[in-house]
């Protein structure tokens, strides 16, 4: 059984956000596995404007919210979201809950992860429910529209809540993955041919 404690992971954000995620990097598509704590509710409702995302389940009991209906995912199951599509998940019951995820095409989405835990390690963001933290999320999706669009607040309301956080002196960072999340995308776009879920199903599972 995968527990947190021998769960090897890239990314450790257990105390702020609930999980861990082990990267998998690849040519082109981006994905990793996510460790999930009992109990943990996932991003806001949200969206990516130019990628289609796999979850499939390892173990537990996934919810996955994909346009306005829950599905419940157990060890084994599959479900493809694609671009453009209302989509969350959560862990509502009492096990740890292991998934793996993909995109397609590789457009910056490890980035926007890399540039979330950078703030949590920092201390930046600690929880979902702080205005601090709020303001530094929505800075990150201000810096990466085309990543990640949120649902329930305009893009105006994220900007100007970047803009807040700018005149308080916060700063998220990005820098330190910029040169990468600005690498031409169409390299990715034209290896991958293949319908997104059959691609991604290969290449990763």
């Amino acid at each position: 059984m995968i527990t947190q404690d021998n769960f090897e992971a890239d990314i450790n954000n257990l105390d702020a956000l609930g999980q861990m995620i082990k990267l998998k990097p690849a040519e082109n598509f981006e994905g990793g596995t996510v460790l999930l704590m009992p109990g943990t509710l996932g991003p806001p409702l949200h969206s990516h404007p130019q990628q289609d995302k796999l979850f499939k389940v390892i173990q537990g009991e996934l919810e996955v919210l994909k346009g306005k209906k829950w599905f419940t995912l157990k060890a084994g199951d599959k479900i493809l979201v694609p671009r453009k599509t209302t989509h969350s998940f959560r862990n509502t019951s009492t096990e740890v809950v292991v998934f793996d995820f993909a995109v397609t095409p590789k457009i910056g989405l490890t980035y926007l992860l890399l540039t979330i835990d950078e703030l949590v390690k920092a201390r930046k963001i600690v929880s979902r429910k702080k205005i601090w933290s709020l303001l530094y999320l929505n800075k990150v999706m201000a810096a990466y529209p085309s990543i990640i669009q949120g649902v329930n607040q305009p893009k105006w309301v994220v900007k100007l809540l970047s803009l807040i956080g700018t005149l308080l002196g916060m700063s998220i960072g990005q820098e330190k993955f910029r040169a990468e999340f600005l690498r031409p995308v169409e390299h990715w776009k034209r290896r991958c041919s293949k319908p997104a879920e059959a691609f991604i199903e290969e290449a990763l599972f």
